[in-house]
């Protein structure tokens, strides 16, 4: 009798264990969550279906979800040698932060996560802003006005700023089916760099991000027959805009000199004449490397552009072909 009276004790407190945790598919999750066991499958399965594929849990064949709301983050994603730990989440959590934790677990499929710098947090919110539809971090990039500041100069003490630069980030996710080539363009210093200049550039014209359109800070040029002048200092990997306005159909011709200048590239060919059909130009100017370039910038302006195409004399007449 005593010992029958043992194991209904021992069988009620295996019952009590197994009710406080909640197995899914690829999760176990303790305490019992059902809420946020489901958005650790949605955003698995989100993720897969972009092509992608986790590092795998470092023991057993699911991953280990805890809630603790002593937790010293509000999500954190903990990794071994070439996988998983567990992840940590403290009540309160929500479907966005979710993702941005299993994202943790396909960017590392990728990148060194020893080698850390602003794309590990940028790249893991990106997706999880474009798999929920919740640009959190993103806006902020363009009200803080974030295309001006050098992301590679951030440290780990602005780590709150890496998850702004999700905006360049979501902006290149949303425009491909599959996300591995961007995954792997982003997960060196070099590669995310030649992105992130590429953002820039496209910048100058407005981007488009969950259905709203962005555009730059602009300054604002107002241009005539002869010369403007312009002398900003440019951040390294960050960029400058103007917003040209000029008499319809004439010519524009940007020139930058000074220290840098052979570093800034453009959406406009620079040191060329460029033709101003309706009067206004919308331009980039984007330091491609880690210096700041201190630079001149001028705007020549002309009215009219002639150059001679060919010529024929026939009988002492000379006929000539302007364009």
């Amino acid at each position: 009798m005593a010992g029958g009276s043992r194991s209904v004790r021992l069988f009620l407190l295996v019952l009590a264990v197994a009710a406080s945790v909640v197995a899914s598919t690829h999760f176990v999750v303790t305490p019992d969550d059902a809420v946020l066991a489901n958005y650790l499958e949605k955003a698995y399965s989100y993720y897969t279906g972009k092509g992608l594929a986790p590092l795998p849990p470092c023991s057993g064949d699911k991953y280990l979800v805890y809630v603790n709301a002593s937790a010293q983050y509000p999500g954190a994603t903990y990794f071994g040698n070439g996988c998983v730990l567990k992840q940590v989440f403290r009540p309160g959590y929500t479907e966005r932060l979710v993702f941005h934790e299993v994202a943790h677990m396909f960017f590392a499929r990728f990148h060194n996560i020893f080698d850390y710098f602003w794309i590990d947090e940028a790249t893991p919110e990106a997706m999880a802003s474009v798999a929920t539809k919740v640009y959190y971090f993103p806006s902020m990039y363009f009200s803080d006005g974030l295309y001006e500041k050098n992301p590679f100069s951030l440290g780990e003490d602005r780590v709150y700023d890496w998850y702004k630069y999700s905006a360049p980030v979501a902006w290149y996710l949303e425009r491909a089916q599959q996300w591995g080539d961007v995954l792997t363009a982003l997960s060196t210093g070099q590669g995310a760099a030649k992105m992130y200049v590429g953002f820039l550039l496209a910048l100058a014209g407005g981007v488009e991000l969950g259905g709203v359109v962005y555009k730059p800070r602009y300054r604002q040029v107002e241009v005539g027959p002869g010369a403007a002048y312009d002398y900003p200092d440019v951040d390294g990997y960050s960029a400058v805009y103007y917003n040209i306005s000029a008499p319809p159909g004439g010519f524009l011709r940007i020139e930058i000199s000074g220290g840098g200048a052979g570093s800034v590239v453009s959406n406009v060919a620079l040191g060329r004449d460029v033709s101003l059909a309706n009067g206004t130009l919308l331009v980039a100017l984007v330091n491609n490397s880690s210096n700041t370039a201190r630079l001149r910038v001028a705007f020549y302006y002309s009215v009219l552009k002639a150059r001679l195409v060919d010529g024929v004399y026939y009988s002492g007449n000379v006929t000539v072909r302007i364009y």
